[in-house]
């Protein structure tokens, strides 16, 4: 055979083989009338064993009157009852420095230990009062015994009362300073040297976080209180402080849900209450101060972070809302799974808008009377995604 014949054999018997493989394609497995198009087989809804079902539970979709948010700017701060500035009863030296910036304390632990004249004085006043307060005593009783004999006179026996009781005055006011620098009368040793009693230990007022320290060791230290020492802050709760415009404080009030957000945390929003809502205009700004406070775990929000406020407001439309954990997230997408009439589910796409604690607002996908799958969507998403 010549070469020309071969080349156009083999073209004839490709297009052949080509034209088999397209028609191969184009069949179906089940027997269709000409020109009929069959419907893509789609994955039925899931049904789930008995034992499965029970954890999974369902909740009707209901309208809700809206909400509406007022955006307020301000800052974060301490509570202003968790914050405490400290500064020395007594003067002296500091002799030795418990307490770290940063660290975390316990209500009544010693922040810094300072060696102080005052005290070693308040002991020994201590130990002179008391001294005074026996002999006095003594005298008195013996004045008692001498007017019984006639051997004193009433004046005189009236003097030695009079000592007596002003003993127990100055005992009990010895006692007050003692107190004042944390020595506990009732544990003094009567031998003991008033020396050793020279040191006094600062104790933090309440629980929380040293966040400022200005004490160094063998620094003065003084009664001033303008000299802070340490500020220590409980931060589990902090304050946000912001002002709403007067035209939109009838819309709020209060323990009304916020959501702040700072730039630290962009994407995240901290969900607290309004507290207090304040009671005059500020004629510069025609604004009115709003105060809540915020969890804050971790200690994340600092004070004086600027924050963005979003108050909730009443409004006239009514939304829709599930639980955000009804919602399952894939693709960039939302879906939520919804009981159809056949009680099987299926997966409906939504819409989300503003999140408020458990619960986001649907835009789109569910209407009232709807019913959704609130606990157990994972095993209904593992279900569809096994095609079952």
């Amino acid at each position: 055979m010549k070469r020309n014949d071969l080349v156009i054999l083999s073209v004839f018997l490709g297009a052949l083989l080509l034209l088999f493989l397209l028609s191969s394609c184009g069949r179906t497995p089940a027997s269709t009338a000409a020109g009929e198009e069959l419907p893509v087989e789609e994955k039925k809804p899931p049904k789930l064993t008995e034992s499965a079902a029970k954890g999974v539970m369902i909740r009707e979709v209901v309208s809700r009157p809206g909400r509406m948010e007022i955006l307020v700017s301000g800052k974060i701060q301490y509570k202003e009852d968790r914050v405490s500035k400290v500064s020395s009863p007594v003067s002296g030296r500091a002799s030795r420095i418990v307490a770290k910036l940063g660290d975390r304390v316990s209500e009544g632990a010693p922040l810094i230990v300072i060696e102080s004249p005052d005290a070693v004085s308040a002991y020994s006043d201590f130990l002179r009062a008391r001294s005074d307060l026996a002999f006095s005593e003594r005298g008195f009783h013996l004045a008692e015994d001498l007017f019984e004999t006639k051997a004193i006179s009433q004046k005189d026996l009236q003097q030695a009362k009079n000592d007596y009781l002003k003993a127990q005055t100055e005992l009990n006011r010895a006692k007050s300073r003692l107190v004042m620098f944390s020595l506990d009368p009732e544990r003094i040793a009567e031998s003991g040297n008033p020396s050793a009693q020279a040191l006094f230990e600062l104790k933090a007022p309440i629980s929380g976080v040293i966040v400022e320290k200005n004490i160094t060791r063998g620094q003065a230290v003084g009664t001033d209180p303008a000299q802070i020492l340490f500020t220590v802050a409980d931060l589990s709760t902090v304050d946000f402080v912001g002002q709403i415009f007067e035209k939109d404080v009838a819309r709020i009030a209060l323990n009304a849900e916020v959501a702040v957000t700072v730039d630290a945390y962009p994407n995240e929003r901290f969900i607290g209450k309004v507290r207090y809502i304040g009671d005059q205009v500020d004629p510069a700004t025609r604004t009115i101060q709003v105060r809540g406070e915020v969890p804050n775990p971790g200690g994340r929000l600092k004070p004086e972070m600027f924050a963005r406020i979003a108050v909730q407001a009443a409004s006239a439309e009514k939304i829709v809302t599930v639980p955000f954990s009804a919602v399952v997230e894939e693709g960039g997408k939302s879906y939520v799974f919804r009981v159809a009439a056949d009680q099987t589910f299926d997966r409906k796409a939504v819409t989300l808008g503003p999140q408020w604690g458990s619960e986001v607002q649907i835009l789109e996908g569910l209407k009232s009377g709807d019913r959704v799958v609130i606990n157990g969507v994972l095993l209904l998403k593992a279900a569809f995604d096994a095609g079952s």
